[in-house]
């Protein structure tokens, strides 16, 4: 049939699918390859998507959609590992294969039914098959043909079961032509009697008991010499032949390789596929015990030479024990590895597994009796032995490590040397040559009950999973029987009485190997190896047979626990290793740095919390120990003096960096960080790493600023110079000399409180200078003239400061001549002119006196008539009297010469003059000029520089470069404002001048817009290099920054040269949900996270994720639980929990359902419902999101 791809064939109906916004969750249709022909496009779709139901070849087959006719093909089908019988309830390993010519793969349908049921429960194991409404089929084509399933038979009896199944092997073309059908039918029956299944021939007597692989293949020893190994339907695989009888209980090891002793003194190591001889290993006598094989690799056995031998798996031995008698008691393995066994004196051997003794037990001397142990040890849980002797007792004694104690001891009335086995509820039963068979409580040694069997020599029973006891014994007359006993002690059957009945040909001495498929082997004096089947496995009790399992060896299961952690690295965990079934294990995790133990988890399921972690090893074990990453608490502070971006105060993941940063008050410097993980502690900009509980505290101190006091001429102030901390207010006071008055403070900055006030104070905000400016107070000067002349001053005026000096001019009227002046204060009270120093008020006189006759007249006076101090000498003297004049300037004068007269010299400022006359001679001074030199220091320029007269204003500048600012003006002169780059100052000396400079400083000031923080704020000096950073805090991400003087806004670190202060705002914006925030997702490790349903993905900042099948998405969570997401290659899709498990999700643009298969051999690809069409998925594509969405 060529049917195009219909929900009919292909998947459930979809009436009412999800609409873009609202989902109905849906099964999961079955969208699996399979033997439907589908034909989409041309190409032929035979073996692509699950048959139809019913094809199974009981009624139809493929036939119905393929050509050909049924089982005509170069091909077969067959199913394999179905027991005859089942056992209710039992689960079993089946493998089905289809073969024959093919092109595109193979196929199946199978289905198991009693009358016209579904019967038991049928489970796929191979990849590429499915179960589905009963059914087991292939879900993708198969290049092998060949499916292993499981299938567990019905609780309860359902009557016969039939298997039924068709297979299809695909011919070539693009139609159904060429296809190939195949189908089978088998049936099996529940256990009600034995079944002989087959019995296989030897060429001898068959002591040895039989050993079973786990491929089925039966290992038994024959009286011909040889080692049979028969395949699992009876006919002959392969033999061995050694160089005498084989007696020997061969035993399997893991890896297949056979083991088995010989009388020709040998154990030999067989290859199990052909049975060529691996090596060989000599005793000094035969060996007709069974070897054990340790969970090591390691083979123990004894030998009639009187040693106990234990070999490596290259047949090298590695020690060898002593015991001083024979040995023809197979060993058992303990638990702990210590080996048991007994010697024919009636010595019970415990050995270590180095080869040293551990103990020995002896065994009870009773009269007429050989105490020789033949029996093989039965261990269980708890560390008891169980054996047999030849003085007629069954024992049990327990290994107390050191030595060995009676448990209790039950006498038979004969021999025990068949090895006991141990049931499910506390029974032990043995076997005796007395005849009967014994179940004894394990725990008090009293019998539960006994039965009359017939003669048992060597050979042990086993117990099934329903406590059902089997056992072989001779009942005379030639007669054998098989018995079955309930765990009651009532008989169930025995082989002489079944239907069929079936006989066995001769005495059994070899034990009964009971496989888990309910066959029961032993071998026979008729040369022959025995098949039976009973229904029932073996049972799950501590030891159930000879030698405790089907491969014989003897030992405790050997089971392996594996351990590993996840994440990776995020831990380690100690206790895996071989353990025997049932030894207690014990799990210790121990989380590394930064993580913590979470659970032990196998397969996806949590086992346990607990740490350590004790089990009893059942089966073999991976476990998984879970760790999480710890979160701890970190808080940020500030001491006084600055502050700390206080939202970084939250939890953190164990190695997370933080960046932290400190910015410091007006007038505070950074310090220090206190605090543990912290990279520098002294930079306010660094990083913490989280290790732990943590905090950082960031420290300040104030800065120091020298202030420097002054004070101007007629003061002082106190001594206030000095540096102090930043925001200190300092006392300052001015005081006044005698005659001066406060007048001002100047300042550099603006720190003083009153500027008016003599006493005040000053605020710390810098480096300051401050000058004191003192004015002399004001006095009278009353200046008058006596008869005969007159006065004047200059400067003019009655009212003078302190101080100031005044020139005095005494002027005589015709026939009168100075006569001195009276008063204080003055230069030269007998000079006409003079100078006045005002340090008060003031009252002067010029004295005035007619000329007497016969006398002249000397008159003195000054040019400039203001530049004389002081002119004295004139008056009225006699004829030719000499006469000493002086002539003195004032500042900023020199004298010139003498005119008006002969003088002895004219141009010495003290001279002589002989009075012949009257005379008028006159003083000439020069007024003076001073070199005024301004310069700059580092950092400007200054101008101002000149040539100036005495007591000339001369106007001084400064000017700053770039980057520098003025500070003061130094020099020998009194500045008008020494603060002030532009003042002036009175020239009355040469002079130097100085403008100093100093480096510009700027504020750079942060601000934060949203939720975050921003670095680098501070004080700095012209052309420094500052860093700004932004960093958001969790959930938040850095938009931007505003401000002057920023060009790359968009970086959340920049660096800046400084030229002005900048005022700049870092802006954050909210971030969207994050998914791991969204769904129960646990951090594996750094930003990765897992989900328990959606998988793996990778979690960015930004909201985008990357998922392991999906690639990149966008997600948006919905308070339901599901997810919209933006997938740049599928756009708008929905999932949820449910389907999302099963491999569906909801495709918005297609509004329809699309399936993914991420696990197929040919890549992922996807399966879209509204084209019917697979596609490949590539989740790396390049595809720009921004395309298709934003």
């Amino acid at each position: 049939m060529r049917e195009v791809l219909s929900k009919t064939h292909f998947c459930p109906s979809f009436d009412n699918p999800p609409r873009f916004r609202f989902m109905h969750l849906m099964p999961a249709p079955r969208i699996i390859p399979g033997l439907v022909c589908l034909v989409l496009g041309g190409a032929l779709w035979g073996n692509s998507s699950g048959p139809p139901d019913g094809q199974h070849g009981e009624a139809q087959n493929c036939t119905s959609c393929h050509s050909g006719t049924a089982n005509s093909g170069d091909g077969a089908i067959s199913l394999t590992g179905l027991p005859s019988r089942y056992v209710p309830g039992q689960t079993y390993n089946l493998s089905i294969a289809v073969s024959g010519t093919q092109d595109r793969g193979y196929g199946f349908q199978l289905i198991a039914k009693a009358g016209s049921s579904a019967s038991g429960t049928l489970g796929a194991v191979s990849a590429g098959m499915s179960i589905s409404n009963g059914y087991a089929e292939q879900s993708t084509p198969s290049s092998t043909g060949t499916w292993d399933f499981q299938w567990t038979a019905p609780s309860t009896d359902e009557g016969p079961v039939t298997f039924y199944a068709s297979g299809l092997a695909t011919g070539g073309g693009t139609g159904t032509g060429g296809d190939q059908v195949y189908t089978l039918s088998q049936s099996l029956v529940a256990p009600t009697d034995p079944v002989l299944e087959w019995n296989a021939s030897t060429g001898g007597v068959v002591y040895s008991s039989p050993a079973v692989a786990t491929d089925g293949t039966v290992y038994v020893g024959s009286n011909d010499n040889k080692l049979h190994a028969f395949n699992p339907d009876g006919t002959t695989k392969w033999t061995f032949t050694a160089g005498n009888w084989i007696d020997s209980t061969p035993a399997i090891a893991a890896d297949g390789t056979v083991y088995v002793g010989s009388w020709d003194n040998k154990v030999y190591a067989l290859n199990p596929s052909d049975g060529s001889k691996l090596w060989d290993f000599n005793t000094s006598s035969s060996v007709i015990a069974g070897p054990a094989v340790g969970s090591d690799g390691r083979i123990y056995v004894g030998s009639k030479d009187y040693f106990f031998y234990a070999l490596n798996s290259s047949g090298a031995k590695l020690w060898e024990y002593f015991a001083g008698q024979p040995i023809s008691s197979s060993a058992a393995i303990g638990r702990d590895g210590t080996v048991y066994f007994g010697d024919e004196n009636g010595t019970f051997h415990a050995v270590n597994p180095d080869g040293t003794e551990k103990w020995t037990y002896l065994v009870d001397d009773v009269a007429d009796t050989n105490k020789s142990i033949l029996s093989s040890p039965s261990l269980d849980l708890s560390g008891n032995v169980y054996f047999g002797s030849g003085n007629g007792y069954c024992y049990s004694i327990a290994d107390n490590e050191t030595n060995a104690s009676l448990n209790w001891k039950l006498q038979t009335g004969d021999r025990v040397d068949a090895s006991p086995v141990l049931g499910l509820s506390n029974e032990a039963f043995f076997v005796s040559r007395d005849g009967y068979l014994r179940s004894i409580d394990t725990i008090t040694g009293i019998a539960n009950w006994e039965t009359l069997i017939g003669d048992v020599f060597y050979s042990s029973p086993a117990v099934d999973s329903s406590g059902r006891v089997y056992v072989v014994a001779y009942t005379g007359g030639g007669s054998n029987h098989l018995f079955a006993f309930d765990s009651n002690g009532t008989k169930a059957w025995d082989t002489n009485g079944t239907n069929p009945p079936f006989t066995i040909g001769g005495l059994v001495d070899s034990s009964l190997a009971l496989d888990s498929n309910g066959t029961l082997y032993f071998g026979s004096y008729d040369n022959k190896l025995y098949a039976v089947g009973v229904g029932t496995g073996i049972a799950d009790s501590d030891w159930p047979q000879f030698q405790r399992d089907t491969a014989r060896t003897g030992a405790w299961p050997s089971l392996n626990v594996t351990t590993d952690a996840f994440p990776t690295a995020s831990g380690s965990s100690t206790g895996a290793g071989q353990y025997n079934q049932g030894a207690t294990v014990t799990l210790q995790a121990t989380p590394a740095t930064g993580y913590a133990f979470a659970n032990w988890s196998s397969g996806g399921s949590v086992l346990s919390s607990a740490n350590p972690y004790e089990f009893n090893a059942s089966s073999d074990l991976s476990v998984t120990a879970n760790f999480t990453l710890q979160s701890y608490a970190f808080t940020i502070s500030a001491n006084s003096g600055g502050t700390v971006p206080t939202g970084l105060s939250q939890s953190y993941s164990h190695g997370s960096v933080v960046a932290i940063s400190a910015t410091p008050s007006t007038g505070y410097a950074f310090s220090s960080w206190s605090g543990a993980g912290i990279t520098d502690l002294n930079a306010k900009d660094t990083n913490v790493t989280i290790t732990g509980i943590q905090s950082a505290v960031a420290s300040f101190v104030p800065i120091n600023y020298v202030l420097t006091a002054t004070a101007g001429s007629g003061g002082s102030v106190n001594s206030a110079s000095g540096a102090y901390p930043y925001d200190t207010n300092v006392s300052i006071v001015a005081t006044p000399d005698s005659g001066y008055a406060f007048a001002s403070w100047t300042q550099s900055g603006s720190g003083i409180s009153s500027p008016s006030s003599a006493s005040t104070t000053v605020r710390i905000d810098g480096n300051q200078s401050v000058q004191a400016n003192f004015s002399p107070l004001s006095y009278d000067l009353n200046l008058t003239a006596g008869a005969g002349g007159t006065v004047s001053n200059a400067p003019a005026g009655t009212s003078h400061s302190f101080g100031s000096q005044v020139t005095l001019v005494a002027t005589p009227d015709s026939g009168y001549y100075f006569t001195g002046w009276t008063g204080s204060g003055l230069a030269d009270s007998n000079a006409s002119t003079t100078t006045l120093t005002i340090s008060g008020d003031h009252s002067v006189q010029a004295g005035f006196a007619q000329i007497p006759v016969g006398s002249f007249v000397l008159q003195l006076a000054a040019n400039p008539g203001n530049s004389a101090s002081g002119l004295s000498g004139g008056g009225a003297y006699p004829a030719n009297q000499v006469v000493q004049i002086s002539a003195t300037p004032i500042a900023g004068y020199v004298f010139q010469n003498w005119t008006g007269g002969t003088v002895a010299n004219a141009n010495a400022s003290t001279t002589t003059v002989t009075v012949s006359q009257d005379l008028n001679l006159t003083a000439n001074f020069q007024g003076v000029s001073h070199l005024l030199t301004v310069s700059a220091g580092a950092g400007g320029s200054a101008t101002g520089s000149g040539s100036f007269a005495h007591g000339a204003t001369a106007q001084i500048s400064a000017s700053p470069a770039s980057g520098y600012s003025f500070v003061k003006w130094d020099g020998n002169l009194t500045f008008a404002n020494p603060f002030a780059a532009t003042t002036s100052v009175t020239v009355t000396q040469d002079a130097n001048l100085t403008a100093t400079f100093a480096v510009s400083s700027y504020v750079v000031t942060t601000n934060v817009s949203g939720q975050g923080f921003a670095s680098g704020a501070g004080t700095y000096q012209h052309g420094s290099q500052v860093t700004l950073t932004a960093s958001a805090l969790t959930g938040n991400a850095f938009s931007g920054w505003s401000g002057s003087g920023i060009s790359e806004s968009n970086a959340s670190s920049i660096t800046l040269t400084l030229t002005q202060d900048l005022n700049v705002t870092a802006t954050f914006v909210q971030l969207p949900n994050k998914l791991n925030d969204s769904i129960s997702a646990t951090e594996a490790i750094a930003s990765w996270y897992v989900s328990n349903w959606l998988g793996y993905f990778y979690q960015a900042d930004n909201g985008w994720c990357y998922h392991f099948n999906l690639g990149w998405i966008y997600p948006q969570p919905q308070s339901d639980g599901s997810l919209w997401i933006w997938s740049p290659q599928l756009e708008w899709i929905w999932l949820e929990q449910g389907t999302f498990s099963n491999a569906f999700i909801w495709s918005g643009d297609d509004n329809n359902w699309l399936y993914f298969d991420f696990s197929s051999a040919t890549g992922p690809r996807i399966y879209k419902y509204l084209t019917g069409a697979w596609s490949a998925f590539d989740r790396d594509k390049a595809i720009d999101p921004l395309d298709s969405v934003f």
